[in-house]
């Protein structure tokens, strides 16, 4: 949500996860048994994994000159 207090000043507030639901979903297969020598197999590998952001408030202001 925004509010332009003038034509200088936009002020904004932003919620995220309004919700507040947690936890991660899904894993990156193997990676809880692999040991730190290991590692660098998967070195330029693309891994990926789902999350979801923690419950946030966020506040902005835009001042235009």
């Amino acid at each position: 949500m925004s509010y332009k207090v003038n034509d200088k000043l936009t002020l904004g507030a932003t919620v995220i996860n309004f919700l507040n639901q947690t936890g991660a979903t899904g894993t990156i297969a193997g990676s809880e048994l692999i040991q730190k020598d290991e590692a660098t197999h998967f070195k330029n590998t693309w891994m990926a994994g789902k999350y979801i952001r923690p419950f946030t408030l966020e506040f902005s202001a835009s001042i235009n000159f």
